[in-house]
C-alpha cells in the first residue's frame, strides 16, 4: 500500500478474462493459486486458479500496467519489484 501511496508501484487492471468450469457451493473448501506469470516494461500478467480438490473451477489471466496516477499514464515497473518477483517465481517467469 505503501508503494501505491508514494506513486512508486501501482497496479491497474487492464485486461481479465476468466473461464468458469463449474460451480463451488457454499461449505466448499477451495484453493486459490495466483501467480505471475510474465513481467514487461510496465506490465505483469497474473495467472488465477480456483479448485476444489483435484477439480479446476475457475481458471483467470489478468494484464495489470504499472501506472503513474500523477501523469495519468503507464511508466516502467521498478528494477527493484522485478527483482524481487522474478527470484520469488523463479524460472518459469518470462521476464521482458
Amino acid at each position: 500500500m505503501q508503494l501505491a501511496e508514494e506513486n512508486v508501484f501501482d497496479l491497474v487492471v487492464r485486461k481479465m478474462t476468466l473461464e468458469f468450469f463449474a460451480p463451488a457451493k457454499l461449505d466448499d473448501m477451495l484453493q486459490v493459486h495466483c501467480r505471475v506469470k510474465k513481467i514487461g516494461t510496465s506490465s505483469m500478467t497474473f495467472e488465477y486458479v480456483i479448485s476444489r480438490d483435484e477439480e479446476v473451477l475457475v481458471q483467470a489471466e489478468s494484464i495489470q500496467v504499472c501506472f503513474d496516477s500523477t501523469a495519468g499514464k503507464a511508466k516502467a515497473i521498478p528494477k527493484e519489484i522485478v527483482d524481487k518477483i522474478s527470484s520469488f517465481e523463479g524460472t518459469a517467469l518470462s521476464v521482458k
